[in-house]
């Protein structure tokens, strides 16, 4: 009895990024955002990430789909960016309103130890 294998043509993009370009967490949350539609495989070499898509139906049309992935690492990347620059305002802000919420009586006795110090 022989043993007969059955070579299967997957259908899959595969894409090499240079990671000093672009943000790990900017890669995850690109993604993420394609999760519903396909199976996603990562690997890091050297300075590489590559990014092995799988569709998960039969109809999904590769053609595209390497151009939307980097459009959305690309919008993805300048969130992340933005995020990090504002991030110290945001802090600012929410401490701001946290502080404010407190009720009068608890701010008033705040304010008044820190001006005896």
């Amino acid at each position: 009895m022989q043993i007969k294998s059955k070579k299967l043509k997957i259908n899959k993009e595969i894409i090499f990024l240079d990671s000093s370009l672009y943000p790990l967490e900017a890669v995850y949350t690109t993604c993420y955002t394609f999760l519903d539609r396909f199976y996603i495989f990562l690997d890091k070499k050297d300075n590489k990430i590559e990014i092995s898509l799988e569709p998960k139906e039969r109809k999904e049309n590769l053609r595209n789909i390497k151009g939307e992935f980097i459009n959305e690492l690309i919008n993805n990347s300048l969130r992340y960016m933005i995020s990090k620059r504002n991030q110290k305002i945001r802090e600012y802000i929410v401490k701001t309103a946290l502080f404010f919420s407190q009720p009068q009586e608890e701010l008033d006795e705040f304010l008044i130890s820190e001006e005896l110090k």
